[in-house]
């Protein structure tokens, strides 16, 4: 049977802080992926098509990987159209 890898995070406390589960590009809901077309990261190209969903008790986000203007990015899409870096990386 295929397992699917649902890693959790917890505090100290052992509350349940997120969960991440890699999802591929063309499971993105469309309505996500235009969010990130009409943001400023619009004219970025995918670094991966492997896109890493987040649950989170605050609410739930994707975070794609991207190649832009010469660095690799990472961006937030929140389910309520929110895009924000999230990491950047200068190569």
């Amino acid at each position: 049977p295929n397992e699917i890898d649902h890693p959790a995070c917890y505090d100290m406390e052992g509350n349940w802080v997120k969960t991440k589960t890699e999802i591929h590009v063309t499971s993105v809901p469309s309505e996500i992926k235009e969010f990130l077309q009409n943001s400023e990261f619009a004219s970025s190209v995918l670094e991966d098509t492997e896109i890493d969903f987040y649950e989170t008790p605050d609410g739930n986000f994707y975070r794609f990987e991207i190649l832009y203007n010469g660095a690799r990015v990472s961006v937030d899409v929140t389910e309520d159209g929110k895009v924000s870096l999230a990491g950047l990386e200068l190569w």
